[in-house]
């Protein structure tokens, strides 16, 4: 019987990029008869801002032994210390393809070791690219221009809206609050407009929202809104300038 090929390749698999890099010394000990085996599912892990949400990012150490065929025979993976992670890692592994390693131009059964690594500030870089799920225009009431630097702030009502959230609704908020723009006090979660009137939201946590808009020389302005991220929240704020008496 044919013994499988043992293969340590240094697979880097950061979110939802999979790319495989073989170390040289590896070539080294290789003949041009063998060649390794390479993973065939792209991506591995896709990011989402549910893993953020559930706290789902590390890394650990995964072998894999893979049939003739490319499919997967057996797996282990070593503890990464986040149970969530290593779940993920085990359900995407036991789904995962790979081009089966060649010797003499024939395919031969294989183990492979290699490294998944989801940071979490990784994780977080990858879901800013998805769309905001809120955003809007402020403007002057009486003259229609956009007011730049107003304050958006942002109150949840009810923080168990968004059942997705395991992490604890705080914790989250504080992630999220942490990004260029926004700040988090504990309690709210702020932005500004620029210099057109226009502010958005990246990532907010789904449910029912109170906003408050504020401007220097306005009242201000209190309004309702609803977070779904499958139907983006567009709103435009008009806000009243403050009359003032001349006293005399």
């Amino acid at each position: 019987m044919r013994l499988a090929r043992i293969f340590f390749v240094n697979l880097a698999i950061v979110a939802f990029v999979s790319s495989v890099f073989f170390s040289q010394s590896i070539f080294a000990e290789l003949s041009d008869s063998v060649q390794t085996p390479s993973l065939l599912t792209n991506p591995l892990i896709r990011s989402t801002s549910e893993l953020l949400k559930q706290g789902i990012w590390g890394s650990c150490t995964v072998e894999v032994e893979i049939d003739s065929t490319g499919s997967v025979d057996s797996f282990s993976v070593s503890p990464s210390g986040n149970l969530s992670f290593d779940t993920l890692v085990r359900s995407k592994i036991i789904a995962a393809r790979f081009s089966p390693a060649l010797e003499n131009g024939h395919a031969v059964p294989s183990v492979i070791q290699f490294e998944i690594a989801v940071p979490k500030d990784s994780l977080l870089a990858q879901c800013l690219q998805l769309p905001p799920v809120f955003t809007g225009t402020v403007i002057d009431t009486s003259e229609k221009v956009p007011l730049s630097g107003a304050r958006i702030i942002v109150y949840y009502t009810d923080t168990t809206e968004d059942s997705s959230i395991t992490i604890g609704f705080s914790n989250y908020l504080s992630i999220i609050g942490n990004l260029d723009g926004l700040k988090y006090n504990g309690k709210i979660i702020s932005t500004i407009t620029d210099s057109l009137g226009r502010f958005s939201f990246k990532l907010l946590p789904a449910g029912h929202i109170t906003i408050s808009v504020q401007s220097k020389g306005y009242g201000i302005g209190q309004f309702r809104g609803f977070i779904d991220k499958s139907k983006p929240l567009d709103s435009q704020f008009i806000l009243d300038a403050l009359q003032f008496s001349d006293s005399t």
